[in-house]
């Protein structure tokens, strides 16, 4: 029995995933350049939502220490060890109550709209306050998020959703339902697409700060210099206050 739809939906992915990542591809490649900009020879890294795993060992394939992969699609978990029989693996939904690492890593990652995926606007905090928590008090957080408000990949739909916003903004504004077609099947999927106030605010109550950001072209990777023109990919550490603040 599936415990969220997201479990289910990248089930149902995992056979065609690989051949899917490659038509975002250039895309991918850009937010894996940021990544790469703030990884050490010696850092430990733990990736929030691996899929099949092959993107962060990619990424990390120079790096000589821990790498740890979160995931709990059974489909996408059977990719990972057949491929990398050797990884250490976490296989919980990051954004349950009960989850926890035994230890703080360097880097975390939280890759491709993968927040998008967790549920309601709690189970989206609660999963951000948990990648949070997994890093150590220099740590490094890099995440990307789909923005409803590029017009540059979602044209007069981002224009109807700026509006809306504006107007009447209610978080479920960015809910999306549609299909993803793989291998001449229509795989029924859910997701959160946000707008930069709104996970801006999801980043501060989950007690982060922002570093930096990039605003990524979706088609062809460019670093662009609006919102209005690419995803979202922030590089986020954790606030002071959060290590030196006493339990009541």
């Amino acid at each position: 029995m599936y415990r969220t739809v997201s479990q289910k939906m990248y089930d149902n992915l995992a056979a065609g995933y690989r051949n899917y990542s490659q038509s975002r591809l250039l895309y991918l490649n850009a937010v894996d350049s940021v990544v790469k900009r703030y990884l050490t020879p010696n850092s430990s890294i733990i990736d929030f939502g691996s899929g099949d795993g092959v993107r962060i060992h990619n990424i990390a394939k120079n790096i000589t220490s821990e790498l740890c992969l979160v995931e709990n699609s059974y489909n996408m978990l059977m990719k990972i060890k057949a491929q990398y029989p050797k990884a250490l693996i976490l296989k919980q939904d990051f954004a349950d109550t009960n989850f926890q690492t035994e230890k703080k890593y360097d880097v975390a990652v939280c890759l491709w709209n993968v927040l998008g995926h967790l549920g309601n606007e709690q189970r989206i905090l609660k999963g951000l306050t948990n990648i949070r928590k997994s890093v150590c008090q220099n740590g490094i957080v890099i995440l990307d998020v789909n923005n409803r408000h590029n017009i540059s990949q979602y044209k007069r739909k981002a224009v109807r959703n700026i509006i809306r916003d504006f107007f009447a903004y209610n978080f479920e504004n960015g809910n999306v339902k549609f299909n993803i077609s793989i291998n001449g099947q229509n795989i029924p999927s859910y997701v959160h697409i946000f707008n930069k106030y709104e996970i801006e605010k999801l980043i501060d109550n989950a007690g982060f700060e922002i570093k930096s950001k990039f605003y990524i072209n979706y088609a062809n990777g460019k670093f662009e210099c609006s919102p209005l023109f690419g995803q979202l990919c922030y590089v986020l550490t954790v606030k002071k206050q959060v290590f030196t603040e006493h339990p009541r």
